[in-house]
């Protein structure tokens, strides 16, 4: 199947998918199509699947979508560079786009550059301690906050029940061995600065954090899906790291609270 035909199969998939969501039955829309139920079910499996819109809702197939990844300097060398785990996420994200035929380009910001958060199909990859923007972007999302103590440590807070979440990684001393233990992230779509769109949002309190919440929305992309449609929503979820520094497995520890239409 060649570009123009996927783009093609996408479209009609999501035009199906569309009036099926709705009091419409497949034998009624195969009536007034001229075509057989089963004709319909077929056109339904061509052509990447409506969950493609929980990464990009405004992307056509073939499209791309905007991943910004934290970009920190290396003190000895004086270069920037993206943590392992950071690339490792944005692969599988990238694999998972693929597979909708939607293609990913990174950009690593550091810390102090100016982002453009007002943007459509776009990703963010990075926790609030990375961007006072950042920060100030996600305070939009009504249920699933931020919170930063004294120290300089963020938490996540469920606004829904009061329930505070640490990393584990605040624990231990700056530059120390981060393999082992748990750490937190704040997934979903967030409503963007101006006001004119939406953002998808994985970003963890630290790199570990952001690898897991992208391990859990390629894992769970099409339930949630299923729960939140074209919503702005969001969840908070914890990872486990392994001894080797490996997500091991994530898990939510909020439900997803669907906020309305983006």
């Amino acid at each position: 199947m060649d570009s123009a035909t996927r783009r093609l199969a996408a479209i009609r998939r999501t035009a199906i998918d569309m009036v099926l969501g709705g009091p419409t039955t497949a034998a009624e829309l195969a009536a007034d199509l001229g075509v057989t139920p089963t004709r319909i079910s077929q056109l339904r499996t061509q052509g990447p699947g409506p969950e493609r819109a929980l990464l990009a809702p405004n992307a056509t197939a073939g499209g791309s979508l905007t991943a910004l990844v934290f970009q920190r300097r290396e003190a000895e060398r004086g270069y920037g560079a993206v943590l392992d785990s950071t690339r490792e996420a944005v692969d599988k994200l990238a694999r998972l786009a693929a597979s909708m035929d939607l293609v990913v380009e990174t950009r690593p910001v550091a810390m102090h550059d100016h982002l453009d958060l007002n943007r459509d199909n776009l990703l963010v990859l990075m926790g609030p301690r990375t961007s006072v923007l950042i920060a100030q972007a996600i305070t939009a999302d009504p249920a699933i906050k931020w919170r930063r103590d004294q120290e300089g440590r963020w938490h996540i807070v469920d606004i829904e029940t009061g329930n505070e979440y640490f990393s584990d990684f605040d624990q231990v001393a700056p530059g120390a061995d981060h393999s082992g233990g748990k750490c937190i992230a704040h997934i979903g779509r967030v409503r963007r600065p101006d006001g004119q769109g939406s953002f998808l949002y994985l970003g963890g309190a630290h790199a570990a954090g952001t690898a897991g919440a992208v391990q859990f929305v390629v894992d769970q992309i099409d339930t949630l899906w299923e729960q939140t449609r074209k919503s702005l929503w969001s969840a908070a979820v914890q990872t486990h790291i392994g001894p080797s520094g490996e997500v091991t497995s994530v898990k939510l520890l909020t439900p997803v609270y669907v906020h309305g239409k983006r």
